[in-house]
């Protein structure tokens, strides 16, 4: 059978591909794309890579509120007719007094 020469599509070296009548439809032959194992090893993960990518990151909360503080006005607080609460006065189950 004649000998074909191939170039590697990882690193781009030549070399004699086997051409083998033995092919499986679906299943990767690493002879037909490169020169060693390895170098097909690293082509079929840059295929898979590309195929299926990787999801991207959701922004980071502290990210998110620093463009929300960007975008919305703020709104002065004013504290001076808060109401305490149980746990502000001490007391147990008692209500400030309104004397």
């Amino acid at each position: 059978m004649p000998k074909v020469t191939r170039v590697c599509r990882v690193c781009g070296k030549t070399y004699e591909a086997c051409r083998s009548t033995d092919k499986i439809a679906g299943v990767f032959r690493w002879q037909d794309v490169a020169c060693s194992l390895e170098c097909g090893a690293e082509y079929l993960r840059r295929v898979n890579e590309a195929r299926h990518p990787a999801p991207e990151e959701p922004p980071r909360a502290e990210n998110a509120a620093k463009r929300k503080g960007k975008r919305a006005a703020k709104i002065p607080v004013s504290t001076e007719n808060s109401v305490e609460t149980e746990a502000d006065s001490g007391a147990g189950g008692e209500l400030p007094s309104a004397s």
